[in-house]
């Protein structure tokens, strides 16, 4: 994140001349384990090297007011997710088995069936485990009365399941929905972090925005934010409070990514910690 930006302010004098240099320098990667962790003293090393050359500025905005909230899995589908959690592997109904091969993809599976459904096999089948992930965003619809509202998913059985309840959202694909949006056309809109995280301006039309789905990657979740965020809303001339919503299922993964968010630790940290509070 470093490296690319500073690299055209001064060649590769303070950070190295290559990405690959870089990441040598002040990083341990393991290509196997897909992790990269920072040497002892990188940090220290590299904010010393750049403090001749940067500044930071902080932003006279309110932050948005995150509004968690909270639900308990339904029985059946509990068992089904403490059983995946706990051997890599559920029973969903007499014909449905899913299995992980690892405790990575355990975890994405548990992300999957936190919300309401999970894949079944590599061809992106899928079957519903339960709708209380729905019902709750129902309710904050609901409350929120007819103001304009994005909800950000991430699978695809999110995006069927949310269409499904929803039939009159829209999904943000065009310039046309992005159009739509600001001029009020659009009372519920449908985003994806990947693809509509950098470089829309969304806050015209609405300053709410609710997380069905949670994601490790806490910068899509940032930047989608920021599409309506309070530095928009002010410079647009809205002043209005951003509302963030996170609908978690309690005793999940769910509550592990937004531990790793808020408290800025490394996935496995909150992976452990949980799994740890939990036995």
């Amino acid at each position: 994140d470093l490296w690319g930006p500073q690299y055209f302010i001064d060649f590769g004098d303070r950070l190295g001349h290559s990405f690959g240099a870089y990441q040598d320098r002040w990083f341990d990667v393991n290509v196997y384990a897909h992790t990269c962790e920072p040497k002892p003293g990188a940090q220290e090393e590299i904010t010393e090297l750049l403090s001749e050359c940067t500044i930071s500025v902080e932003v006279d905005c309110d932050k948005p007011v995150h509004m968690p909230v909270y639900f308990d899995l339904p029985y059946r589908a509990r068992k089904e997710y403490i059983s995946m959690e706990n051997t890599l592997y559920a029973e969903l109904g007499e014909d449905i088995a899913v299995e992980a091969m690892t405790a990575a993809a355990a975890s994405a599976k548990c992300l999957q069936m936190a919300n309401g459904a999970v894949y079944t096999d590599d061809k992106k089948n899928w079957a519903e485990t339960h709708d209380a992930k729905l019902v709750e965003l129902e309710w904050i619809l609901d409350e929120l009365g007819n103001q304009p509202v994005m909800v950000s998913y991430w699978f695809v059985h999110d995006f069927v399941r949310l269409m499904k309840r929803f039939p009159h959202a829209r999904v943000l694909k065009t310039k046309q929905d992005e159009d739509d949006w600001n001029g009020g056309k659009i009372p519920l809109l449908l985003i994806h972090p990947q693809s509509a995280g950098h470089g829309l301006n969304l806050q015209d039309g609405g300053c709410v925005i609710v997380f069905f789905s949670q994601t490790w990657n806490t910068e899509y979740r940032e930047q989608v934010i920021e599409r309506i965020g309070p530095v928009r809303q002010m410079q647009s001339g809205h002043p209005r409070p951003v509302l963030v919503y996170d609908i978690l299922a309690r005793n999940t993964v769910d509550e592990c990514v937004q531990e790793r968010y808020y408290e800025n630790l490394t996935v496995q940290t909150a992976l452990k910690r949980a799994t740890r509070w939990r036995k």
